[in-house]
């Protein structure tokens, strides 16, 4: 390879390739590449903080994790819920990650899986405060409250265009801010308000569905 791509220079820095990659290398400043820096520090406070909590409380949180979202998906027939790869979990009965941790899934409409475009809609209205668009409707709680959950990714559809897939997931924080100590309910407590969110999440979503002919003020945004 002779030449990056153009604007490669303005991401990366010299020393964010390996060695090997000599020639690109060769095109690239050598200054410090302070975004990665801090990704990483924040990524490794995550980690610590995550292997800090008693391995029994990790492997019950996301074993419950995995029931409470299959539940949820059961109440709601208009998402999708994609299979998991069976071979994803083959021969890790005992492994930390046995359980599914991520839940992807498309939305239903009129028979249809919606578009890409359109799960970008529905995905950028689900951190919007719904009322400042005039959507009524709603708990206003569940409302106001923003729902961050993974980017939708465009999926071919067999017939030339592509379907919008959500995906709901289980991260660190879901162990990590539910932990209050050893022989402490609160943490119980605390990890059953965090499976409270993906119906929080799926009931937001649902209603947005419902409404998406009046989201073209979102549209814009």
């Amino acid at each position: 390879m002779a030449d990056v791509p153009l604007g490669l220079a303005d991401y990366t820095a010299r020393d964010d390739w390996p060695h090997g990659f000599g020639r690109i290398r060769a095109q690239l400043p050598a200054r410090q590449n302070v975004g990665q820096m801090l990704r990483w520090s924040a990524a490794l406070a995550e980690i610590r903080a995550y292997w800090a909590v008693p391995e029994l409380f990790r492997k019950l949180a996301l074993a419950e994790f995995a029931a409470a979202a299959a539940r949820h998906f059961g109440r709601f027939p208009e998402f999708d819920l994609l299979p998991a790869a069976a071979s994803l979990f083959a021969d890790r009965e005992r492994d930390e990650f046995a359980a599914r941790t991520i839940f992807p899934f498309k939305i239903m409409r009129d028979g249809r899986a919606v578009s890409y475009a359109e799960a970008r809609l529905l995905h950028r209205a689900l951190n919007a405060d719904l009322a400042s668009y005039g959507l009524g409707g709603l708990h206003d709680g569940s409302a106001a409250a923003p729902c961050h959950i993974g980017q939708p990714v465009a999926v071919a559809d067999g017939a030339g265009g592509t379907t919008g897939v959500l995906r709901i997931s289980a991260d660190a924080r879901l162990v990590t801010e539910s932990w209050a100590g050893t022989g402490d309910l609160v943490s119980t407590g605390r990890l059953i308000r965090q499976f409270d969110r993906i119906a929080q999440v799926l009931e937001k979503l649902r209603f947005l569905l419902r409404h998406m002919d009046n989201l073209d003020g979102m549209r814009a945004a």
